[in-house]
């Protein structure tokens, strides 16, 4: 997912683990000012080892899921 975000910077030449890199690089440097909706993520933690990383993060994150994640605050 992250690799697949449009950047200004992507190029031709990246290839998917490259504009992960660049792109998780963007995200981590973004403050609590800032909110990333994640729409339909409607699958299960245990299919995505990255998850905890993601979250932990100092932006904020709202995910849209028909899934029920019992370990974390939904509303």
């Amino acid at each position: 997912m992250i690799a697949d975000i449009q950047f200004v910077n992507d190029t031709e030449e990246d290839n998917s683990e490259e504009r992960f890199r660049k792109h998780y690089k963007f995200l981590k440097s973004l403050r609590d000012d800032t909110l990333i909706v994640v729409d339909n993520f409607d699958t299960t933690i245990e299919n995505k080892p990255f998850f905890d990383d993601f979250i932990d993060n100092e932006y904020k994150v709202i995910f849209t899921t028909r899934s029920n994640f019992e370990e974390y605050e939904c509303l």
